[in-house]
This record gives C-alpha cells, structure tokens and sequence, in this order.
C-alpha cells in the first residue's frame, strides 16, 4: 500500500511566504547594485569600452550576488524546516513510547533530564533546570558506579556520542529501579 503526502495548506503558505521574502531580499540586492551602475551613469556623458565593461561585469556580479543571496535564504528556510519536522517527529515518538530522556552537559558537569525521567524515578522537578552531577551519581546504585563511570569515561575519551547501560538508580521512595 502506498500513501501520498500533500504538504497542508499551512506549510504551503509558510512556503509562499519564505520564498517571496527571499526574492525580495534578492531583488534589493539587484536594485541596489542597479542604482550604483546607475549613479556612475549620470555622473558620466560617455565610457571608455573598459568602463563599459567594467560596469558590465558590475551588473553581472549583482545578478551572481541576488541568485546566492535567494538561493541561500531558501536553503536556510529549508533547513529550518526540516530540523523542525525533525524535532516535532522525535517529540512525537518520545511522548509515544514513554521513554525518559536525559543529556550530558560534561563540560558544565550537569545534566538535563526530561519529565518523564524525573517521573520514572518519583522526582519532582523542574526539566529546564540542570541535574548537578553530584546529585546524579547519588542516585545510582553504589554497586552499579563503577561500571557507569567506566562506561561514560570510554564514551568521552572516544568521542562517541552513544552507548547503552543498564545500571539502577534509586527512586524518591527508596528503592531500585
């Protein structure tokens, strides 16, 4: 079975929009290069053929510069876009599988953890505020550090930006989870 995949009248408006702006910002590139070619016109009765040339090759790089400045604009909304259906699909599989997301912030030796992280282990706490690493390592199992800390040091000094580990940490009314 297959589907197909309209873009929604939303998105195509968005799109009508960013393009148009994109243009615009281009055109003002073009008109502004117009009017420098223009003003060394009116300030002259007559050009050498290298001063033709020369403002030739003026107006030719204005056409180039208008084309990048469109063709990037476009590309950056683009990518915008992109990172934002990203970011709505990962949200969407997070929410739906129930998963506790955390993030390591080594250098600033804290971690964010999302709500339902904090909910799987009976913390109540604010998920835009950084879990100081000392009150994370409290909370894993005395037995199981060892091994995080082997595992976590591995991962910075690789490089590596993913690993799995099951390791227990105690919840808010004491046990292990």
């Amino acid at each position: 079975m297959s589907f197909y995949n309209a873009p929604g009248a939303q998105d195509a408006l968005a799109t009508m929009r960013q393009r148009t702006r994109a243009g615009l910002e281009a055109a003002a590139v073009l008109v502004t290069a117009g009017a420098g070619v223009g003003i060394a016109a009116f300030n002259r009765d007559s050009f050498s053929v290298t001063e033709q040339v020369s403002l030739g090759i003026v107006a030719a790089m204005a056409v180039l510069i208008a084309a990048l400045v469109y063709r990037g604009r476009r590309n950056a909304y683009q990518a915008a876009r992109t990172a934002a259906d990203q970011q709505e699909h990962l949200t969407a599989v997070v929410e739906g599988t129930g998963v506790g997301l955390w993030e390591s912030h080594v250098f600033e030796r804290c971690l964010y953890v999302s709500d339902r992280w904090s909910q799987m282990i009976g913390l109540v706490r604010d998920c835009n505020q950084p879990l100081p690493n000392d009150a994370w390592r409290a909370l894993v199992h005395p037995d199981d550090l060892a091994l995080v800390d082997g595992v976590i040091s591995d991962c910075i000094r690789n490089r590596d930006h993913v690993f799995q580990l099951d390791f227990r940490v105690r919840h808010a009314q004491g046990h292990w989870v």
